[in-house]
């Protein structure tokens, strides 16, 4: 995610779009973040699954759910 100063043209531009008259461009800027937010952290996620898959393979979380070898 990017990080700017609260005083940043861009930042200020958003604001004004979220909080502006116009509901439909909030709602449409609002839509566009949640997607690339959405997409951003399923990227991560996968990238953590396959890291902890590597690191512990046959004792990670994720292996053991896959073939049901759940702890009691």
């Amino acid at each position: 995610m990017d990080t700017e100063q609260w005083h940043a043209h861009r930042v200020a531009k958003e604001l004004d779009i979220l909080f502006g008259r116009d509901r439909q461009a909030a709602g449409d800027f609002i839509t566009v973040w949640r997607n690339k937010v959405h997409a951003q952290y399923m990227q991560k996620f996968e990238e953590q699954e396959e890291m902890e898959r590597k690191l512990y393979g046959p004792q990670s979380f994720f292996y053991r759910v896959e073939h049901e070898l759940y702890s009691p």
